[in-house]
């Protein structure tokens, strides 16, 4: 255990505060470390409304007040960014997302020299730019440790030699959402039945995947479902152009960015995730929480989470008609659904100890 009598300092560092997966898990280990007496602080370029969700004991620095991008300010904001963490002196800085990992690796030099750069990885290779590749390749070497959180990322960065064996530690994402027991009742018989997704609309979530594959849904019950889909993106024009002409196009509803998503977990009977690849789908480990029946694409990050039983219904990548058929059996058999539980290796208690080890010296 650590010496109380020691100031440990954290610092987590994100390139803004806007609602998303990654500045989530931030927010939520850093609420979580102060609370075990260790000093943290939160550095992000723009502000967001995840800035309201950061515990009051932990400072926040805002580097850029500038909304749009300008070479002018980015400098402005790294000359910010390197005093602010040498002003600390922290044990440890932490960064998330590919853009903020390169930024600190490259300057890394320039800050304490006791002080550990440690990154934390989220995203596959398939979602590097070739320009991304290359910094990755030319940088992320110079971090301390970089935090994978599946095996699938840290499979890819040690293939490709972005980073040496020492340097990977696999850290799982804490589940974000408490474990809900008696939900609701799964038998119902009145009423559509509602298929959830979450994520952002990109191509990258397979949502026209899911959206084809509904429509055949509605097609074979004549209209007993609905799906809701939270998020946006750019994709967005795209997928609804998909429903242009459909009879069930009414029955598809695209949500939007919700602050508060846990509405729709608990008004959903069945979680999809149609995704082609992913570093670590955070809403699928919320729908385990939620005891929901899950069908998921055989994405690699979506196999290393959901445990090895009978209510996980998996189908191929790509592949509306299989995902149809299977949204169609978890409909017609629902009376008999068993929730599983989630994996202890999820828990937050479990997650921030991990962290401590990492981030504070000899804890």
């Amino acid at each position: 255990m650590q010496n109380d009598k020691v100031n440990h300092s954290v610092i987590f560092f994100v390139p803004s505060l806007a609602i998303g997966g990654a500045e989530k898990v931030m927010v939520r280990l850093a609420n979580g470390l102060v609370k075990k007496g260790i000093d943290c602080y939160f550095i992000s370029f723009f502000d967001g409304s995840m800035k309201s969700e950061i515990d009051d004991n932990i400072p926040v620095s805002i580097l850029s007040n500038k909304l749009k991008f300008s070479v002018v300010s980015f400098i402005k904001s790294l000359i910010k960014l390197i005093l602010v963490v040498r002003s600390i002196h922290p044990n440890s800085i932490v960064s998330t997302v590919t853009g903020a990992n390169l930024v600190l690796c490259a300057f890394k030099f320039f800050l304490p020299k006791k002080t550990r750069v440690i990154i934390r990885e989220a995203t596959t290779l398939q979602n590097y730019s070739k320009i991304k590749f290359f910094l990755a390749l030319l940088l992320y070497r110079n971090a301390d440790t970089a935090i994978c959180v599946s095996n699938v990322v840290k499979k890819g960065l040690k293939n490709h030699r972005i980073v040496s064996e020492k340097q990977l530690r696999v850290i799982y994402n804490p589940a974000s959402i408490p474990i809900k027991r008696q939900k609701k009742e799964m038998n119902k018989v009145d009423g559509p039945f509602i298929f959830l997704s979450v994520g952002r609309l990109v191509h990258v979530k397979g949502l026209d995947v899911l959206i084809n594959a509904f429509l055949k849904f509605q097609e074979k019950t004549q209209g007993k479902g609905k799906l809701y889909i939270v998020g946006d993106g750019p994709e967005r024009h795209s997928l609804e152009k998909i429903l242009e002409g459909q009879l069930y196009k009414m029955d598809v509803n695209f949500v939007g960015m919700s602050p508060t998503p846990e509405e729709y977990y608990e008004l959903a009977d069945c979680y999809v995730m149609a995704s082609r690849w992913e570093g670590f789908p955070n809403a699928l480990l919320d729908a385990i929480s939620y005891q929901l029946p899950i069908i998921s694409s055989d994405c690699d990050a979506a196999l290393e989470i959901l445990n090895k039983n009978q209510e996980n219904r998996i189908f191929p990548m790509n592949d509306s008609c299989t995902l149809a058929r299977e949204m169609l059996e978890v409909y017609e058999k629902r009376v008999n659904f068993k929730p599983g539980e989630i994996p202890s290796l999820f828990n937050m208690s479990e997650i921030l100890e991990q962290y401590c080890e990492e981030l504070i010296p000899r804890y």
